[in-house]
């Protein structure tokens, strides 16, 4: 993971970029508006660069105390497999560190690993 750049405030990521990631991840087609909103009214945010380009992303819903919700791990798919989905979870745990619970959702459908598994590499 020396190869990456870490970035956890969504102000100096470029949107667009975010949404192209959201794309090719494949997390579906966000508009860089909706991104905005939804990363800005995040508690966390994890953003990861290899060579200065969008390699990851992904956000924390929190009350500050109780939940905190891990959403929307979004990896490029020449970064798949290779660790960083699992290394950008652990780094949103830490920052989450102090709630009661902490929920990470996932889509079994987008889950290529085996099936019944929770691999978010």
């Amino acid at each position: 993971m020396d190869d990456y750049a870490w970035v956890l405030n969504v102000a100096a990521v470029d949107l667009e970029e975010l949404s192209r990631l959201y794309r090719i991840a494949p997390l579906g087609d966000k508009p860089p508006e909706a991104l905005a909103t939804v990363f800005g009214n995040s508690m966390f945010t994890c953003f990861v660069y290899a060579s200065g380009v969008l390699a990851g992303a992904r956000r924390v819903l929190a009350d500050g105390l109780d939940c905190a919700y891990l959403a929307d791990v979004a990896v490029h798919p020449d970064h798949q497999r290779h660790g960083l989905g699992t290394a950008i979870i652990r780094q949103l745990l830490t920052l989450s560190e102090g709630h009661k619970k902490i929920i990470l959702y996932a889509n079994p459908a987008l889950n290529r690993s085996t099936p019944g598994s929770a691999s978010c590499a």
